[in-house]
């Protein structure tokens, strides 16, 4: 299972490093942890739940894709992930599908779209709780998974058509250009995305971030 697991967090930092830009750390370790989560991440530290561990496969793959994802989306781009925790987890959700398109293919890819963040927005979540919601705001981890995880990456989705899979990854490298190592806020990030889309995208965030779904 060591061994299996570098495997994707190699695959994992290749392919984000072709999206993102590159991996700036001198290192990354993962680790097996006896706790009830399936990851947890730290800068340079990738941490798996053993029952995850144990499962193998592609549950673990993708788990572990998700969570060395963070090493950009929080990692190296600090946001504030109790008020905003929209801004690394979503993140980190679309760039699992920029991963399943490189190693599985666009059509796996535009599936698990459908299947992880489409389907998301149709599923009835009965308190007014939005992917721009604190995390104190959820219930349980399953209603925060949904919104802020999976309603959130829509953002993303949207943002890739509007501005095209090159536009949204040029994007996405100014972004971790510009706040390396520091503090990105959720103004900073509208006001990079409307830089690169020519248009103010205040409204389109606020759509998508800030409106609760019946």
């Amino acid at each position: 299972r060591a061994r299996e697991m570098l495997r994707y967090a190699q695959q994992a930092i290749r392919c984000f490093e072709a999206h993102y830009g590159p991996y700036v750390y001198p290192t990354l370790t993962l680790a097996e942890v006896g706790f009830p989560f399936s990851g947890m991440e730290y800068p340079r530290l990738v941490m798996m739940g053993a029952a995850t561990v144990a499962q193998g496969g592609q549950t673990l793959e993708f788990y572990v894709a998700h969570e060395v994802a963070h090493q950009w989306w929080y990692a190296m781009v600090g946001s504030d992930s109790y008020n905003q925790a929209w801004q690394d987890e979503s993140l980190c959700e679309y760039a699992l599908m920029d991963y399943i398109g490189q190693y599985y293919g666009e059509e796996n890819r535009a599936t698990a779209i459908y299947q992880r963040i489409e389907t998301a927005l149709r599923i009835t979540i009965p308190r007014s709780v939005t992917p721009g919601s604190p995390i104190d705001y959820f219930s349980d981890l399953t209603e925060y998974t949904q919104v802020v995880y999976r309603r959130g990456a829509a953002l993303w989705v949207a943002l890739e058509t509007h501005l095209g899979k090159e536009g949204l990854d040029a994007a996405l490298q100014d972004y971790q250009n510009r706040y390396r190592f520091a503090m990105a806020t959720r103004e900073d990030l509208t006001q990079l995305l409307s830089e690169h889309a020519g248009q103010d995208l205040t409204a389109l965030m606020e759509d998508y971030l800030d409106t609760h779904i019946d």
